[in-house]
């Protein structure tokens, strides 16, 4: 499984979420720390919430007395995020739980969509380079080796010509 929440991408979720919430959003790894954070702070921090979420793949909501308990952790909701039936981080909701719940799923599926977006984008841009550098050693080829026949192959190009009879 390729990484799909990095860093970077986890910072453009939170400031898309945050434009639609008023509450503060942390987007965490698979080993609970949370990587984004529209509280700088508590970036690079442990979060107890959301590894459980993690490897309970379901939402987990957190009270004030959870706070008490958990390491890192603040009142609101984690969601895990899926991506092709796997979970590859958490987006947690900082707020009191009755007001954040309702339109958690939402940004939940918002986050998948983004993620998803965003790794189709990135395998599109591969195939298109991977085209172009083949063009490139095709135009170049003085011969044709099973290495070069297998990137045609690979790439789903059929590099012999066919002509039709009139």
């Amino acid at each position: 499984m390729p990484l799909l929440l990095i860093p970077e991408l986890a910072e453009k979720i939170v400031r898309e979420v945050q434009k639609l919430i008023g509450e503060d959003i942390i987007v965490v790894n698979t080993e609970g720390f949370i990587i984004a954070s529209t509280d700088p702070v508590r970036v690079g921090t442990f979060h107890e919430g959301a590894l459980i979420a993690l490897q309970k793949k379901r939402k987990l909501i957190i009270t004030a007395e959870d706070q008490l308990k958990l390491s890192g952790v603040k009142a609101g909701i984690n969601l895990p995020i899926f991506f092709q039936h796997d979970v590859i981080g958490v987006i947690g909701i900082t707020g009191e739980p009755n007001k954040v719940t309702p339109f958690s799923e939402v940004i939940r599926k918002m986050t998948e969509l983004l993620i998803s977006e965003n790794y189709y984008a990135e395998q599109f841009d591969w195939h298109t380079r991977a085209v172009e550098s083949f063009v490139m050693d095709w135009v170049q080829a003085k011969e044709w080796n099973h290495s070069f026949l297998d990137r045609a192959k690979l790439l789903s190009i059929d590099i012999v010509a066919k002509q039709k009879c009139r």
